[in-house]
């Protein structure tokens, strides 16, 4: 039984940061559970992402149906959250004197004013913990604590098993709520690279930073981080072996860059402007690709002087 002071254990556990997946938290271990239909995941997914909020009726009705909802949309709202409600609450099956028993799982998915809740007493959803991670970890980083801001970035970067909502329909995943959201994400990923370069510890950032990076190939932010951390960290998977300069490396690179020639005999002339020598002056030029010089003396294509000696 729950007494004040003690800490309740969730009943259902909820992840958004990704693709959307449910499960009934049990002593023995959690056990999955689907949500079938569009609309009744698209209302479990927008009742995840505004877990400290909730969602009013308009909210539900925007979300679920967009600009073409039902004539009874009332109606077919209760519906939604009847059928929302069986499949995170399998005790409402349960009645007494017709009535639904009263235990915990009955409140899952609550009233508050005119619009929806996911409890959260009952229900523990990614986007809670994102938040409690990250609303710490700027406390600490405002202490100066930068280290130990780093490490609660990277829990909560760690939530994150692919873009927000990903097995949602299109429109879902335009909507500002889940964009704002996946910003927050990027945001805090931004941060957490920051510190620990700040920190000299970004190494740790080359376990999650690459896959990250590769699912917002166009933020640029992202992908100057991550050659940052890689040009701090020269041997780090995906750089190769880069071995340290030593005198027979230096030698090797001289010869390397030195002029080749045209023969590849020794003594012949090398590639590149042609020596002429006028007035005992050492001069280079190069030769006009067009031919003959114009009435005034210059060549058609340059506008320079002929350069033959």
């Amino acid at each position: 039984m729950h007494t004040l002071g003690q800490e309740r254990k969730p009943a259902v556990r909820i992840s958004i940061l990704g693709p959307l997946r449910v499960w009934h938290v049990r002593d023995g271990g959690d056990v999955q559970i689907e949500v079938v239909g569009a609309r009744r995941r698209t209302l479990l997914a927008a009742l995840a992402l505004a877990t400290r909020h909730g969602l009013t009726r308009e909210d539900v009705i925007d979300l679920v149906w967009g600009s073409d909802p039902p004539v009874n949309v009332a109606a077919s709202m209760r519906v939604q959250i009847s059928g929302l409600r069986r499949a995170l609450e399998p005790e409402r099956a349960r009645a007494i004197n017709g009535r639904y028993a009263q235990h915990p799982g009955n409140r899952i998915v609550s009233r508050r004013g005119g619009g929806y809740l996911l409890h959260p007493e009952y229900v523990e959803t990614d986007v809670a913990a994102f938040g409690r991670l990250t609303d710490k970890a700027v406390q600490l980083r405002r202490a100066g604590e930068i280290s130990s801001a780093a490490v609660l970035l990277s829990r909560a970067v760690a939530l994150r098993a692919g873009p927000v909502g990903a097995d949602l329909d299109e429109e879902m995943r335009q909507h500002p709520i889940v964009v704002r959201l996946e910003q927050e994400v990027v945001g805090a990923a931004l941060e957490c690279v920051d510190a620990l370069l700040q920190t000299g510890a970004a190494g740790e950032a080359l376990g999650w930073l690459p896959a990250f990076a590769a699912t917002q190939p166009l933020d640029e932010r992202l992908q100057v981080r991550l050659m940052t951390v890689r040009a701090d960290r020269p041997n780090s998977p995906g750089l190769g072996h880069i071995r340290p300069h030593t005198p027979h490396s230096r030698r090797r690179a001289r010869r390397r860059s030195r002029p080749r020639t045209s023969t590849g005999a020794p003594g012949a002339a090398a590639i590149g402007p042609r020596r002429s020598y006028r007035r005992g002056a050492l001069r280079w030029s190069t030769r006009c690709p067009r031919d003959g010089p114009t009435d005034a003396g210059r060549h058609s294509f340059c506008g320079q002087r002929p350069c033959t000696p």
